[in-house]
């Protein structure tokens, strides 16, 4: 059984979620039928679980409570204590949140949020999380991940995304941009719990794309990277492609990075969104953490969880604004291919 946890206005891959800004309430009421599935039996088989502050699921019904617990930048990760309830075990992720990409049925391409798992859209929700995993045991831990990834639903399946909206047409290329964020004005940027607020990174970190063999470039300061091509759509507009994101050896925390998304045939780019990345124990993924691990990765959870909290109510743009965004973004995407066409005939 799944279970769902709710994370502001955000979907994380553990299997959260969020309304997200106007998230109609078609996705509302999935999201609550998919909770009230599975009360009843976790209740019998696992006992409630419940707590005032974040409600991680573990074995046996019992569960481990953590508050916001967040982990100074001054302070970072060599002296974070948090106390963490008896009983825990270590909560099991599931893994199955990617970034949506979608046609909205006019030919433009849009991006939202999708527990691909269950094949249920958060289509307004523009703020993913990612995890980076690294061994926090080291003095210098690096972290990398491949979470989020990219996803569109199969012809088969197009209908979850409900009203006249449709999945990505088949045999088409599939690219990223990721960009200098328009207010912090940086490509990749570092929460700072002791400010509550996004900002540069502390010591100059930068984050790698790669894909296989194949090298997009790095993020850090104002370096952007364009174009990274992920992968192309089957036959059937499905697509489940997850690059690597790469801190290498970094200040352990919460970072930043803002992209959008172009695929070949659909007017583009699509919308912006927004990546928060946690950089975690790599425990998380083996469910094996001791109680340090498990403190240490309840300190950057509650820092995902202000970051969120952030991106949300600072950087991301009121529904029509974002959509004013959206159509400026797609004009210009017009424009340029009429240039290019031009050229084109005057040769």
């Amino acid at each position: 059984m799944m279970r769902m946890r709710i994370r502001g206005n955000s979907v994380g891959r553990s299997g959260t979620y969020g309304s997200g800004r106007g998230l109609d309430d078609l996705h509302a009421g999935k999201e609550m039928l998919m909770m009230d599935r599975g009360a009843g039996d976790e209740a019998k088989d696992e006992g409630r679980e419940e707590s005032d502050g974040r409600t991680r699921a573990t074995e046996g019904g019992r569960m481990t409570a953590l508050g916001g617990v967040g982990v100074g930048r001054a302070i970072a990760w060599m002296s974070l204590v948090v106390a963490v309830m008896a009983g825990g075990t270590g909560a099991a992720y599931a893994s199955g949140v990617d970034v949506l990409l979608y046609d909205d049925g006019s030919g433009n391409l849009r991006a939202g949020a999708i527990d691909k798992d269950e094949l249920l859209p958060a289509l307004n929700t523009f703020v993913v999380e990612g995890e980076l995993f690294g061994d926090t045991s080291l003095a210098t831990p690096a972290f990398q991940g491949d979470e989020p990834g990219f996803f569109s639903v199969s012809d088969a399946n197009a209908g979850v995304l409900g009203g006249l909206n449709t999945n990505l047409p088949g045999g088409a290329g599939v690219s990223l941009d990721f960009l200098v964020e328009p207010t912090l004005n940086i490509s990749l940027s570092y929460w700072d719990d002791g400010l509550g607020q996004f900002g540069a990174t502390p010591n100059g970190e930068t984050m790698t794309l790669t894909k296989g063999a194949s090298f997009f470039g790095t993020l850090g300061g104002a370096s952007e990277v364009l174009g990274a091509a992920i992968g192309t759509t089957g036959i059937d507009g499905f697509i489940d492609d997850h690059p690597d994101f790469d801190l290498g050896t970094a200040t352990p925390g919460v970072y930043l990075t803002y992209g959008q998304a172009n695929v070949d045939g659909l007017d583009g780019p699509s919308n912006p969104f927004w990546l928060v990345f946690g950089t975690l124990d790599v425990c998380e993924q083996t469910e094996s953490c001791t109680a340090l691990q498990e403190a240490f990765n309840a300190g950057i959870e509650g820092q995902i969880e202000a970051g969120i909290a952030y991106v949300n109510t600072v950087l991301v743009p009121e529904p029509s604004t974002a959509l004013l965004m959206s159509l400026g973004l797609m004009g210009l995407g017009h424009s340029a291919r009429r240039s290019r066409r031009g050229e084109g005939a005057a040769l």
